[in-house]
């Protein structure tokens, strides 16, 4: 049994993307001086971009990616089905079924029925979120590992990507410690999400199995 479900920890990621969202907007050196942004890019040797202090074109960007991000999160997370209200379902139009009257023999192949359908339906969620918050894991750490084994340059060891009259283009951009800082977080996050993703598959099952037992029993009755 996982501490947080994996449909609160996507909602809370979710506010916390609007939250950084505003303040890349409203205030982006909260985010650039911040300590754990310092504290992480010492301690990986990376050096903050002056640039990234100076633009704020670039934070209203992220901004809104990040704020896109977070809407389809709620957007999906809110729409595929959950185990408990598809048991609740079935259950309930199991004893619609019984009321009216039907016969054990008429009721065994539609339960059966609908509890293939069941299946597929209840394992969707855990499919379909196993596969974002793997390539979401994927690629930030991708971006990490990119920026971390950057060309060093200097004697003090730190990451120098090019000094700081040089225009930089492309991909250098992104080598600073805050989207290093970010992606790291991240990372990590996803990797907390797909643990929880695959406990609570397997915990469907389990519960799954356990509706058919009961209602095989109930069948044979």
């Amino acid at each position: 049994m996982t501490f947080l479900s994996s449909k609160t920890l996507i909602q809370l990621h979710a506010l916390f993307m609007f939250i950084l969202a505003v303040y890349l907007i409203t205030s982006p050196s909260s985010i650039t001086e911040s300590d754990l942004i310092f504290i992480i890019g010492e301690a990986m040797q990376i050096d903050l971009d002056p640039a990234m202090s100076t633009s704020q074109f670039p934070f209203s960007i992220c901004a809104i990616l990040l704020v896109s991000e977070a809407l389809i999160d709620l957007i999906v997370v809110g729409k595929l089905p959950q185990l408990d209200s598809i048991l609740t379902n079935l259950q309930r139009e199991q004893r619609q079924t019984e009321d009216r009257g039907f016969s054990r023999i008429t009721l065994q192949k539609p339960k059966q029925t609908i509890n293939s359908w069941t299946i597929q339906l209840a394992t969707i969620y855990n499919e379909i979120w196993t596969f974002i918050a793997g390539a979401r894991f994927v690629f930030f750490f991708a971006v990490s590992l990119f920026i971390y084994t950057g060309d060093s340059s200097g004697a003090t060891g730190k990451k120098s990507w090019v000094g700081q009259g040089q225009v930089r283009n492309g991909l250098d951009q992104v080598r600073n410690r805050i989207v290093f800082t970010f992606a790291f977080v991240e990372m990590m996050f996803w990797l907390w999400a797909l643990s929880n993703v695959r406990e609570e598959r397997r915990e469907v099952v389990t519960r799954l199995a356990q509706q058919q037992a009961a209602e095989n029993e109930r069948n044979l009755q």
